[in-house]
Parts: structure tokens; sequence; C-alpha cells
């Protein structure tokens, strides 16, 4: 797009002589461009030369108010190809563009390629773990020429709202608790499992499943697209209802939350059916004080605290406690008085707990007793530990971590999608 001339020239004398030859035009490109030279009348040769055109400098604006993120940003949950942010820019002057963010809370966004004149939607990758919860401000930078260069977008790291089906009765499950019994309060107070609690979650949606027959059951399953299920007091699933708890676990990925203390063949049943082990479970009738494993456990070391080699209580010294466990689980608290016999174990693995007391969640802020409802909280929800029988025990704190647990292993493996058979 580009030509040089001198015009009309006098040559008047002999020899070398020095001619300027103007340029005019437009480049086109920024590429080395090689120009032959060619004069009339009486040239007697062709020159060339090459001329460097630098490429006009990318010029682009970010429209700020489109950019959008999606994927899910949770503390402990590293990014992965589903965390991104697009944002939508106005190109004045094509070519090579780059965005990037500043890190925050572990995250940062990058991305680059080319741009075509006008409207274009960019794509930026996340990478990192988060390390916490709460509410970043990502500053987007751009590499234009000229224009608005930096834009910024807020994320909240949360874990997704968490659907939960409370079995059994009474103040023993979620969802027949009342709003100041433990075994609801602890995971709808704000302090705990609130956007900014503790453990942030969206929000906590609680079903009562009371006492579902398998086909309830499923229903509420399916209907719900539950994550995460509590069995409580008086809950005592027969053959059809464990194989819909079989399947919740084995296939939909969802996490088990399994309290049991009565029916020792029917928990036994459950118990090996998921870990595949061999069990037997037998009563004590005598223990209320189960010491805890010095074990590094999530769910005894936890958001909530450190509670290794502590102590979690009974509710009434009626407790189950299960025998030859298999290596499939990692058991967290014993017996008081027969170190071989397991109170407490999770699976490595699945989503599933099992506590050999239906009343280890209940409580509130008023109960002193030393031999029921260990599981004492604050008047909003906040755990507390209780002087029990045997010694202080910390239940609340071991639930509120079991939940935390439970959340972020079904937010990384629960099939929304399933339908439990």
């Amino acid at each position: 797009g580009i030509s040089f001339t001198t015009g009309p020239i006098s040559l008047s004398a002999l020899g070398q002589q020095n001619v300027t030859l103007l340029a005019t035009g437009t480049p086109t490109s920024g590429i080395l461009t090689t120009l032959n030279l060619t004069g009339t009348p009486g040239a007697t040769g062709i020159c060339s030369i090459e001329v460097p055109v630098s490429p006009q400098p990318v010029a682009y604006v970010m429209t700020c108010a489109s950019i959008a993120t999606t994927g899910s940003y949770a503390p402990g949950l590293a990014m992965s190809t589903a965390n991104t942010m697009t944002v939508n820019v106005n190109a004045t002057f094509p070519g090579n563009w780059s965005i990037t963010t500043d890190t925050q809370n572990g995250v940062s966004f990058s991305g680059s390629g080319t741009l075509t004149t006008g409207t274009n939607t960019l794509t930026l990758q996340a990478t990192g773990t988060p390390a916490s919860g709460g509410v970043y401000t990502f500053t987007l930078t751009s590499n234009s020429a000229s224009g608005s260069t930096t834009c910024t977008r807020n994320i909240q790291f949360v874990y997704r709202t968490m659907r939960i089906l409370g079995l059994g009765s009474g103040t023993y499950q979620p969802g027949t608790a009342s709003a100041s019994q433990s075994s609801r309060s602890i995971l709808q107070s704000q302090a705990n499992f609130g956007a900014n609690g503790t453990f942030p979650v969206q929000s906590m949606s609680i079903t009562n499943g009371a006492n579902a027959s398998a086909t309830a059951l499923r229903t509420a399953i399916n209907s719900n697209n539950i994550d995460i299920i509590v069995i409580g007091y008086n809950y005592t699933p027969n053959a059809d209802q464990r194989a819909v708890l079989i399947d919740f676990v084995n296939n939909k990925k969802g996490v088990l939350i399994h309290s049991q203390e009565n029916d020792a063949s029917g928990a036994a049943a459950l118990i090996n059916a998921i870990t595949g082990g061999s069990t037997t479970v037998s009563g004590t009738g005598t223990t209320y004080y189960n010491p805890i494993l010095n074990v590094d456990d999530p769910i005894l070391n936890g958001p909530f605290g450190d509670y290794r080699s502590r102590a979690t209580g009974s509710d009434v010294n009626n407790s189950y406690y299960v025998a030859n466990v298999p290596s499939t689980v990692e058991v967290l608290a014993r017996n008081e008085n027969d170190a071989s016999r397991a109170h407490i174990f999770r699976h490595k693995t699945k989503g599933y707990v099992y506590i050999g007391d239906s009343g280890w969640t209940s409580g509130d802020v008023t109960n002193n007793s030393t031999t029921i409802w260990p599981a004492r909280t604050t008047a909003t929800g906040v755990p507390l530990s209780k002087p029990y029988t045997g010694g202080t025990v910390y239940n609340s704190f071991i639930y509120a971590n079991a939940m935390a647990w439970a959340i972020k292993y079904a937010q990384e493996n629960t099939i929304t999608t399933y339908q439990v058979q």
C-alpha cells in the first residue's frame, strides 16, 4: 500500500548524486516490504530495498460489564478447565491479545490469542487452588496500546448449595430437629455454614425423610437431588431401604452419615455392603465416653478445629461398636474399654461415615445432662464442648467437621444427574 518517488528531477552534472524519494500511501500490514526502484528515462539498472513496516500495536477496549465466570469456586478445590472468565472487547486495531489477572486467594486467570477487528469474546483460563472462602476482587490487565486497559471482577468462593436428607425422628436428625437443636442448628448457622461462615456454603437445603420406605426414600433422593443423607435415631433400614442407600453411595457418589444403634445385623449388612468388609456389630450397655484416635483425618482435624485424642459422647449408654473393620475404612473413635471395637469410622474413598450412636448429634444450648444430648451449642448453633460422664466430649465439633468433609466430597464427586434405583 505504499510507494516512493522523486518526482521529476534534473541531473545537471556527471557522477554520483543523492536524490530523495518521498513516500505516499498507507501500509496495509506490518511486514518487511521489498520495493523495486526504477527510473525513466535513462536508468540502466533496477535496485531493490527492504522497508521494515512495524505492525500497528493491537488496540481494543474491554467491556467490563460483560465479564462472566464459569465453574465452581470453593476453598480447597483446584481450578480446572471448567473455571474460566470471559470478557467482550471491541478491537480497533487487530493483532495478538493478552489479558491476565492478579492472583487472589491462590487463583489467577490468563488468556491470549489473535483479535479480529470489531467485537470479540475472549476467554481466560483459571489456575491455582483457592485457600479460603470469601469475596475476592480480580483486576484484569490487557496489552491494548490504547483505551481502557483494566477491569475488575468479584468472585465469591463458596461451596454450592447442599441438599441434605434427614432420616429418623425428633431431635436426632436435621429434618425433624427444631431450629434450636444441634442436629439442625449447627447446619443452619450462618457462622458455621453461611456464605461467609467457617466453612462457606451458598446454603443448606434440608429435607425431612422421616421413616421413609424404600420407594419414598428413592423418591425423596431423586426429586430433591440429595447430596448428603444423615440417619438419626429410629431409622433402621431394611434390605430394600439399604439397597437404595447403597446405590446412593456407590453410584450417585452421595454421602451417607450412618448413625445406628438398633438392629445390629441390619447395621452390619449396610456397613459390609458399602465397605466390602465382614464386620460384626454389637452394643455395650455401659459406655458413655468414646476416645478419639490420634489420626489426621478431616473429620477429626477440620475447619472447626482439631479434636484428635479427645472424645465423643454417646446419647445414653447404648451405642453400637464394630469389630473386624476392613482396611477400606479409617477408624476415628473406639470403645472406651476395648480398642479393637470401632465407634466411628470413615470410608477412605467413598462418601460414607458410620457412627455407632443414633443420638450423637442431639443437644442444644440448655441441656446440662452428662448422660444424654452430648452435642452442645450456643444459642446460634455454634459448636461447644460438653462436660460428660467419662470426661469432656466434642460431638458438635466432630459433627460440624463431618458435614464440612461431606460437603467437599459431594461437590467433588456427587453425580447430580444420577437417579437412584
